[in-house]
């Protein structure tokens, strides 16, 4: 499921995780444990100082979280367009369903009739797109990450690519005394 849903956002991080310090030795040992133990790469993992909490701008935050593999509007293109066609293709069954029970509407206009299922289909599929488009847990994670930095704390954030890379930062996290951020 990650593998379809990477190739649908065209991300190569799934998941944004991020983990709250109170001294900046604890950030800096739990970045350098995170790249040679947990098998990140430098990129990875970015660490954030408590003074950034207070310059720290949506837009900035989200060029820090989580890095796009493409560019935002190749991740919007495959968002929005494997849902539409996927509705267009349910549509298209409906159609096909209803035509051959014999539905007299559909066959009395057959290109009409087919035209509007496979828009609704198409707009079903794009309704569902935007939502998955929108990535609502990431704001979640945003809020946090903005809330310790106000705090004061230092925040290491993670860019894990595989469900084991996030089952080795957890474990390498647990080592370094420190609050794990997960947006769910």
């Amino acid at each position: 499921m990650n593998n379809v849903l990477q190739g649908l956002w065209g991300d190569r991080s799934l998941t944004g995780m991020a983990a709250a310090f109170d001294s900046e030795e604890n950030a800096t040992e739990a970045a350098s444990l995170l790249v040679q133990s947990a098998g990140l790469a430098p990129e990875q993992v970015r660490p954030l100082s408590p003074e950034m909490g207070g310059k720290l701008r949506r837009s900035l935050l989200r060029s820090m979280v989580p890095p796009r593999g493409a560019g935002i509007l190749r991740v919007l293109w495959r968002a929005e367009m494997v849902p539409v066609t996927l509705g267009a293709v349910a549509g298209w069954a409906v159609y096909v369903c209803f035509a051959s029970s014999g539905f007299r509407l559909v066959l009395g206009r057959p290109l009409a009739s087919m035209a509007i299922v496979l828009a609704v289909g198409a707009l079903i599929g794009l309704l569902v797109g935007g939502a998955l488009a929108m990535w609502p847990d990431r704001e979640q994670l945003f809020t946090r990450i903005r809330a310790a930095l106000r705090k004061g704390h230092w925040v290491v954030v993670l860019h894990p690519s595989s469900l084991e890379q996030v089952q080795r930062a957890e474990e390498v996290l647990r080592l370094v005394p420190g609050e794990l951020i997960r947006p769910l």
